[in-house]
């Protein structure tokens, strides 16, 4: 007589993972809000091991150890681009998600664009090299504060449009 677990076994951890992967799609406004606030939480925590990395390399002159934290911060854009682009649209989010979209496009591109150049320095580099290369990445960042205000806003507007409230850096500044 053949044996029912493996089978059964097979369609309870089958069930179970349909069941995880829906329970990290959102499913609310609000938890569409929370999900792309967690993307740009991570994304800055990256941004900010990035600027420790870069600290650290310019202290040693060894930039080729920015290249693996650089690498790490583009597959994480990638694969929450494809997460983004995958998620259906939750109480009219779609000028949110295409300003989340927008936002991390821009990041893939100061990586590109302002992060590796940085990784081709070395110990005999010199100072005015590296520094054309930082005021570069200084312009770049302005652009992402622009980004950043479009994103806030779409945000604001989805909010509003859903009923919620979005807590940040106004509120905070009253207290």
């Amino acid at each position: 007589m053949k044996s029912i677990l493996p089978p059964f076994t097979f369609f309870i951890l089958l069930i179970s993972f349909s069941f995880f992967a829906a329970a990290q799609k959102p499913a609310t406004a609000l938890e569409m809000n929370d999900h792309f606030t967690s993307i740009t939480d991570s994304l800055y925590k990256r941004g900010i091991a990035w600027g420790k990395k870069f600290n650290e390399a310019y202290q040693t002159k060894n930039f080729s150890t920015l290249t693996e934290v650089r690498k790490q911060l583009e597959l994480f854009i990638e694969k929450k681009r494809k997460e983004v682009l995958l998620l259906p649209d939750i109480g009219g989010s779609e000028d949110l998600r295409l300003a989340m979209l927008d936002f991390l496009a821009f990041e893939a591109k100061m990586a590109k664009e302002a992060f590796i150049p940085l990784e081709k320095f070395n110990s005999s580099s010199s100072d005015a090299e590296i520094k054309k290369a930082i005021e570069a990445l200084q312009e770049q960042s302005k652009g992402e504060n622009l980004q950043i205000q479009k994103l806030t806003a779409a945000q604001q507007a989805y909010a509003k449009k859903n009923g919620f409230t979005i807590t940040g850096d106004d509120e905070e500044g009253d207290q």
